[in-house]
């Protein structure tokens, strides 16, 4: 913290960060409620499930994934709000050309000498 690695005093850090010090010293003793638990819990779960399948998964995935595993029924908006907290985003991965594209070196001559014009080819809708 910075009051013990400076020696900077609680009073002066909280009026710089426009916190009361009794907000401050209340935040310090507060207990962590149920939910909280849980969706650290949740958060935690979320990390291991992402960085295991390699970052693929969005939000959608992950609510299947996370419920599939602890047995639940979390709703994706919960699930969405983790990740976006936690700064987890999917990658999305493009699709690859299912064509190859070819130099002119591997075209076939033109044998007929017949040179495309396109005032002589075929109407194209």
């Amino acid at each position: 913290m910075l009051n013990e690695e400076h020696g900077w005093s609680i009073s002066r850090l909280c009026e710089i960060t426009e916190v009361s010090t009794q907000g401050y010293y209340k935040w310090l003793k507060r207990i962590p409620t149920r939910q909280e638990e849980e969706t650290q819990r949740i958060a935690e779960i979320i990390n291991e499930i992402h960085f295991k399948n390699k970052k693929i998964y969005g939000y959608r995935r992950m609510t299947v994934a996370v419920n599939k595993k602890l047995g639940t029924c979390y709703n994706p908006k919960r699930i969405r709000r983790i990740m976006r907290i936690l700064g987890l985003y999917s990658v999305i991965r493009r699709p690859r050309p299912s064509w190859q594209r070819s130099n002119p070196i591997h075209l076939a001559e033109n044998h007929l000498n017949r040179a495309f014009d396109s005032a002589t080819a075929p109407n194209q809708v």
